[in-house]
């Protein structure tokens, strides 16, 4: 797979009318999904998996919160500019994750893990 086919399978280009994509070939690891053993601790679904990510960025997202005050007009929600994040399995061009929202500042560490 390359970067271009990578885009092309991602199901995400409607986001290229807010910005050029970015395009990067990563190994994934994923500490939200995972299989419980018998032993108590967490097999992670994706452990070093190579893999594409393509990021937009500036694409215009409606915030999301809690509803309005009972008796209240709706309100349109706030739209703000984010960051769309793809994640494309490099072996079989499946999207694995997507996510939108703002970068954090400063990389965060991984949480402790007890994996595979």
């Amino acid at each position: 797979m390359t970067a271009t086919t990578a885009y092309q399978d991602c199901s995400c280009s409607e986001y290229a009318q807010y910005s050029t994509p970015q395009v990067w070939f990563a190994l994934f690891t994923e500490y939200d999904h995972g299989t419980a053993l018998s032993n108590g601790h967490i097999a992670l679904s994706h452990v070093r998996q190579p893999v594409w990510v393509i990021v937009f960025t500036d694409v215009p997202t409606a915030a999301s919160g809690g509803g309005g005050l009972p008796g209240t007009a709706p309100q349109q929600p706030l739209v703000v500019n984010q960051y769309v994040l793809t994640v494309v399995a490099d072996a079989t061009s499946r999207p694995l994750l997507q996510v939108d929202g703002e970068p954090d500042s400063v990389a965060l560490a991984p949480p402790p893990t007890s994996g595979p």
